[in-house]
């Protein structure tokens, strides 16, 4: 037996009743989230991917930028500039790079899965 679904009751997230009145159905709570964010068939993994998608570009990006920032200050002889309120080494743009490239391939390995999810729920 198939569910006749109501959409005032899905507008509210109540129940949905079936064809047999003994029975009812519950939505689960990430039902309820897709339907309140207005989700068609993202689950609680596909959020948390793309949340993780989104962070990695935004931090590989701040690195970036902070990386190139950092690699043009004019340092002395041993290796350090002063600004008046902190002391930045010449190394500071090589940890900056690293962080920035393990940023995107956090990324990229986010989309990758990103876009294995949505084929397996296509199939």
């Amino acid at each position: 037996m198939g569910c006749q679904v109501n959409s005032s009751v899905i507008s509210r997230l109540g129940t949905m009743s079936c064809i047999s009145p003994n029975k009812s159905f519950q939505p689960t709570p990430t039902a309820r989230l897709n339907l309140a964010l207005g989700l068609k068939e993202m689950n609680i993994l596909s959020l948390l991917v793309n949340g993780v998608l989104a962070l990695a570009l935004a931090a590989g990006m701040l690195f970036g930028v902070l990386c190139v920032r950092l690699a043009r200050l004019p340092y002395n002889s041993e290796g350090r500039y002063f600004d008046g309120v902190v002391v930045t080494h010449e190394s500071a743009p090589l940890v900056f790079g690293v962080l920035c490239v393990v940023s995107f391939v956090v990324a990229g390995l986010a989309f990758l899965l990103r876009r294995n999810l949505a084929r397996k729920r296509r199939a």
